[in-house]
């Protein structure tokens, strides 16, 4: 199980997905607004976040998405995170972007920081992968070092 999902149930959604299939996203977008943690759920999101690039979404799916990726600002960054930014970046709304580079100012916090990197994946992918990079050290070693 994956939060209430199956993995049999999620795999169905992720193939007809594949096809196109816009229901199949409704439960490919339930499993990413679950977030779970366990063993391997990262690489099923990011999958996930890569699926949903090729699948017509609609209004409600593109908000839906805009408001997970919020999410993702107040938890720590995953394996998926670039690929959410990448997907987001597809159907983000200028509100929605407003809204991320205002958090991103306005905080200094964590919060702040995912969301300048967030921000920036909005604009120059390259120049945020760059980012993550540095954000990946920062983390690992502390500021200052690498």
């Amino acid at each position: 199980m994956i939060g209430h999902l199956t993995r049999k149930e999620l795999a169905i959604a992720f193939r007809e997905a594949a096809r196109g299939d816009a229901q199949a996203a409704d439960t490919i977008i339930e499993f990413l607004g679950l977030d779970p943690w366990v063993l391997g759920s990262g690489y099923a999101k990011e999958a996930a976040w890569k699926l949903l690039k090729r699948v017509e979404l609609s209004q409600a799916q593109k908000a839906e998405l805009q408001r997970i990726a919020r999410s993702y600002l107040h938890r720590r960054i995953g394996r998926e995170f670039r690929y959410m930014a990448l997907m987001v970046r597809r159907i983000a709304t200028p509100e929605f972007v407003g809204e991320i580079e205002a958090l991103g100012r306005g905080r200094a916090d964590e919060v702040g920081q995912r969301a300048r990197l967030l921000a920036a994946y909005m604009h120059d992918p390259r120049q945020a992968r760059a980012l993550q990079g540095e954000y990946w050290r920062r983390a690992r070693y502390g500021p200052g070092e690498s």
